[in-house]
């Protein structure tokens, strides 16, 4: 499970959850959802945590990736050769970009193709799954939120008016 940090920033927050995950071995199917309403830095964040994991081989399943993928002749066949391709080279990472969008506009066998793989993976290996949405994790479809438990999740807090304003003074 990952562990909020009590004091620490957001970022350092996620990039702690994120080596926990992958550098603990009792770690069971360690995954991470980055959370955020719009406009609230996830589009910095993500690229900021990969950066720092960039020892891990990573695997990208956002759709435009699968889709793009010109050895596979269907998405679903994409994204089994990512994961496969994954599981090979662990310790690796499968990330998931803007997760509520993948959801909805995936059709039904790429989604349930998803979550056999996820459920079929072993639950040590070290293969870490993560996703971002720019979206709370309540507005995410039932389904999308099953992927991770609630100890998965890290939500950006929002950031008010003086916060801002102190942060530039």
């Amino acid at each position: 499970q990952l562990m909020r940090l009590k004091g620490a920033r957001t970022e350092e927050a996620a990039v702690a959850a994120a080596v926990a995950c992958i550098a603990e071995p009792t770690a069971q199917r360690p995954r991470i959802l980055l959370t955020s309403e719009p406009g609230r830095g996830l589009t910095h964040l993500a690229p900021a945590l990969l950066h720092q994991l960039e020892a891990l081989p990573l695997h990208v399943v956002g759709l435009p990736s699968l889709l793009a993928d010109p050895g596979s002749q269907s998405a679903e066949e994409a994204l089994v050769t990512a994961m496969s391709e994954a599981c090979r080279a662990v310790p690796s990472m499968v990330y998931l970009p803007h997760l509520h969008l993948w959801w909805e506009a995936a059709p039904t066998p790429l989604r349930t193709v998803l979550r056999t793989l996820l459920d079929d993976l072993p639950p040590d290996l070290p293969l870490l799954f993560f996703a971002t949405a720019d979206v709370r994790y309540e507005e995410l479809d039932d389904e999308a939120q099953a992927l991770f438990s609630p100890g998965d999740v890290v939500a950006i807090p929002g950031v008010s008016e003086d916060e801002r304003r102190a942060f530039f003074e």
